[in-house]
């Protein structure tokens, strides 16, 4: 973590005349949901650290990355370079907590992971005009991205009365997809938008998105299918993204601008199913199909500079 830390920090120094660079700090307030049957998977709350730095080094190249991380080993971290209009970013998280039933029983703990590597392109570069459209083209990058998730499921097995009930957790279900990546971010498009115009200030509401929409296939583990005596394997539709509504705050002095801004977050992993049996109830020991739905939000405050 330290060399990633000192890289990024080398990212932000004014290489040459043309650099442009950025470095954020803020904290966030996360909450974790997820559950099946009568199983939750806790996460204490707790407050992430985030640090994002980032740098034109030069006219046809730049850098940024960004970490969050809390007291309990939870994190995630993003890394992009772009290359003119093209970016290629990796994403990883991970985020353990524990899994415990509505009566109170404590099954341990659990880990899940996720990785996304993306190509996108951005649609415009930021000038010296601020589009106050809902979607300016300046802040859209538009790409393609492959996911892995690796999580903890409970599965469920039909009865033979036309209801589903729990039967072997696998503790490590793999989710991997291939789909479009979108992002979306005014903040940082306004903000540099303002810095190149000179002396100025804003005051805005903004959403901002990070998000993949794909085709995805889930495999069950060896010892899941060793324990069933089967080899499960589906296919479905998976969103996985990071949202964000909120305020800020830009001012411009023509060498250096700032930024505040206040938003609630919320970073969802949702995978359904496309099996048309899906519209009805597995038969007698039939393993229904997986459609896990993990979900963090809180509040966030970050304080940006710019020069």
């Amino acid at each position: 973590m330290k060399k990633i830390i000192f890289v990024m920090l080398l990212a932000i120094l004014p290489f040459n005349a043309y650099s442009q660079s950025y470095a954020m700090m803020g904290v966030r307030n996360v909450s974790f949901s997820a559950s099946e049957f009568d199983r939750k998977y806790v996460v204490e709350d707790s407050v992430y650290k985030i640090a994002e730095f980032g740098s034109d080094v030069s006219s046809d190249f730049d850098i940024m990355g960004m970490i969050e991380s809390d007291d309990k080993d939870n994190s995630n971290l993003f890394l992009r370079i772009g290359i003119k209009d093209w970016y290629m970013g990796l994403e990883q998280g991970k985020i353990k907590g524990r899994i415990v039933q509505d009566s109170g029983t404590d099954f341990g703990e659990f880990e899940s992971t996720y990785k996304m590597f993306s190509v996108s392109k951005s649609l415009e570069k930021p000038g010296t005009k601020i589009d106050d459209s809902i979607f300016s083209p300046a802040a859209i990058k538009l790409g393609v991205s492959l996911t892995q998730y690796a999580t903890p499921y409970l599965f469920g097995v039909g009865d033979g009365y036309g209801s589903v009930v729990p039967a072997v957790q696998d503790d490590d279900l793999q989710l991997t997809a291939l789909g479009v990546y979108f992002e979306y971010d005014p903040v940082t498009y306004k903000t540099l938008a303002l810095f190149n115009a000179g002396a100025g200030s804003i005051t805005d509401w903004f959403f901002l998105t990070r998000s993949t929409y794909s085709l995805y296939q889930a495999k069950t583990s060896d010892a899941f299918n060793q324990a069933l005596q089967t080899t499960g394997k589906w296919n479905g539709f998976g969103l996985s993204g990071h949202y964000e509504l909120g305020v800020f705050m830009a001012k411009s002095t023509g060498f250096i601008a700032y930024t505040l801004q206040a938003s609630y977050f919320l970073r969802a992993h949702m995978y359904n199913m496309l099996d048309p049996g899906m519209l009805s109830d597995p038969g007698a020991g039939e393993v229904e199909a997986p459609s896990p739905i993990h979900i963090l939000s809180g509040l966030t405050l970050k304080a940006s500079i710019v020069w």
